[in-house]
């Protein structure tokens, strides 16, 4: 499965912050889930910003704006994916996403009852 991660970013530290937070999540998206996200960052200019008076960081799964203004963080915005890749109705029927290969501290146990 692959997914899209578009970060619009600026020229501060919040949006360098989210960047790295992306990267990230991609890593643990790939090693736990077997998805594929491509982190595309966007640097937005000054007259951008003010002319559509952006918040950002402003994070993107495929086109769907997540999250913006401020910097999730990496489960938060694995979970987002997982949220968005589960939901979108036929591309992914439901159950079709892997459960992590590792069970994590916090990490959901699947139950099932006889």
């Amino acid at each position: 499965m692959e997914v899209d991660l578009r970060i619009e970013v600026g020229y501060d530290e919040r949006s360098e912050r989210a960047l790295k937070t992306a990267l990230a999540a991609a890593n643990v998206l790939r090693r736990d889930y077997g998805i594929y996200a491509y982190v595309v960052p966007t640097q937005l200019w000054s007259h951008d910003l003010l002319r559509q008076g952006a918040e950002v960081p402003r994070i993107y799964i495929n086109h769907k704006l997540v999250i913006a203004g401020r910097v999730p963080g990496v489960e938060e915005l694995v979970d987002h994916v997982i949220a968005y890749l589960w939901n979108r109705g036929s591309d992914a029927e439901i159950g079709s996403l892997p459960l992590p290969s590792t069970p994590r501290a916090g990490d959901a146990v699947p139950v099932t009852t006889a």
